[in-house]
């Protein structure tokens, strides 16, 4: 049992590292492409690779369970989640996007409350509260102004990443996860292709195109895909060695990892507010999954329904 909770730690430890490195490349990618082509191809990219390992490995099970628009719905939310992800990438430092991008946990209970009418447990209610003062310091109210863009539209990659979770909660997962990484990626591939080709004919992006099969760019690509399917395999590997709110307090690791790739890459040091606000929002995150872990100790969990994640 310590064995596998320790495989388990590993493989959630493996699979924070490849979200900061997503983050990381993304950025590289995001200075030198628009954010509609980059969008999509990072969606069509891990499409064609998931399409390939579901020929190759796992006997062409394509099939998706009812009711369809649920899934439609979750693509719809990771869609937005990344737009605004890449763009606060463009205009921040790796860590602040990562650190917003984190910040689903505490939307999550507010999301689930609203769709289903019923009132968030008073116990959810002090790590909610530190929660959002981390990400109040994160915006750094009175320094760059509580409405710098940059920063509340990186506040809506975490919102929309919340939605997509809440939604991903209300599908049957009886298909393979390399089958449902199949579809998402391809649902939200055709979702993207529409502004990428707007964006295509009324800004002229073909020149970015062929800059990124002619460059350095294309390998950044492949290897930002590999490791995008590698984040979502590993965290699937780490639920089936223990149950995923065992394993959800290790996912915020990618908050100092990211941290640390500013740091050697970029030579960004994070200053003092930015630091009490990732404090505030890891233990504040933390503290709901020990809430959730202590209300659902009698409960089953289906390790089939865990990649709930881009």
């Amino acid at each position: 049992m310590m064995n596998n909770f320790g495989l388990g730690i590993l493989s959630m430890l493996i699979s924070s590292l490849c979200v900061a490195m997503m983050c990381f490349l993304g950025q590289a990618l995001s200075e030198s492409l628009a954010l509609s082509l980059l969008v999509f191809i990072r969606f069509f990219c891990p499409f064609l690779l998931a399409f390939w390992m579901l020929v190759t490995l796992d006997s062409y099970r394509f099939h998706i369970q009812p009711p369809f628009y649920l899934h439609a719905l979750r693509a719809l939310f990771v869609v937005a989640g990344q737009y605004c992800l890449f763009y606060a990438l463009h205009h921040h430092s790796v860590l602040m996007a990562t650190l917003l991008f984190s910040t689903a946990p505490l939307f999550a209970p507010i999301i689930t409350a609203m769709v289903h009418k019923t009132p968030i447990d008073l116990k959810i209610w002090p790590s909610l509260i530190l929660g959002f003062i981390g990400i109040t310091c994160v915006l750094h109210p009175g320094l760059k102004g509580i409405w710098n863009m940059g920063l509340l539209v990186g506040l809506g990659s975490g919102f929309f990443n919340a939605c997509c979770q809440v939604t991903f909660q209300n599908v049957s997962k009886d298909h393979s996860p390399l089958s449902e990484l199949f579809y998402m990626f391809g649902l939200s591939a055709l979702i993207t292709a529409g502004p990428m080709l707007v964006s295509w004919y009324h800004y002229r992006i073909e020149h970015e195109f062929s800059y990124l099969l002619d460059s350095d760019l294309l390998l950044i690509l492949i290897l930002f895909s590999l490791i995008s399917m590698s984040n979502q395999m590993f965290r699937f590997k780490a639920y089936q060695y223990a149950q995923p709110i065992y394993m959800a307090p290790f996912w915020y690791a990618s908050i100092p990892m990211s941290a640390m790739l500013d740091w050697y890459f970029k030579g960004h040091i994070p200053d003092i507010l930015t630091v009490i606000g990732s404090c505030c929002v890891i233990v504040g995150g933390v503290l709901m999954v020990r809430y959730k872990k202590q209300t659902s100790k009698a409960t089953p969990i289906d390790h089939q329904t865990v990649l709930s994640k881009a």
